[in-house]
């Protein structure tokens, strides 16, 4: 009997926004799961860098959002992370990755970017509203970075 598979796929920071970004499609989007997804996915070099993308995501500098990015990052990265994303993803631990992929928003679909994240047993995504700032997390196993349809074994 096989079992199921030990680690995620090359392609998994894309298959994993793809099903976040499915979640959050009306029915009758006109754009489309394919042309939501616009850049290759963008690896983020350590938590600073991730804390930094994260935070220019939310709030882009500004006189509006000086305050709000002067105390995230007095923070620690992984605290910072957390505050961003508003949940404990607990990026201080051992991860595989970090990756962003730039999302095309309007017609009722309303995030700028998503960011996968991963670690030996889960996936997480944030996806990103650069507008309201607001973030959503979802996590999901690891079978969320394999392409749907595709047989596992």
């Amino acid at each position: 009997m096989k079992s199921l598979p030990t680690k995620v796929p090359k392609g998994w920071p894309v298959e994993a926004c793809r099903l976040s970004v499915t979640s959050k499609l009306s029915a009758f989007d006109r754009i489309g799961l394919d042309e939501r997804l616009m850049d290759s996915p963008e690896p983020m070099a350590n938590l600073e860098t991730f804390r930094r993308r994260l935070l220019d995501e939310k709030y882009p500098e500004s006189s509006d959002n000086t305050a709000v990015r002067s105390a995230v990052m007095q923070l620690s990265a992984a605290r910072g992370i957390d505050l961003l994303a508003g949940e404990n993803l607990y990026a201080d631990g051992p991860k595989i990755g970090v990756w962003r992929i730039g999302l095309d928003r309007g017609s009722g679909f309303y995030f700028d970017a998503c960011f996968a994240i991963t670690d030996f047993t889960t996936i997480s995504t944030v996806l990103i509203d650069s507008v309201s700032p607001s973030a959503q997390v979802q996590t999901y196993n690891m079978l969320a970075g394999f392409p749907a349809n595709t047989p596992l074994w």
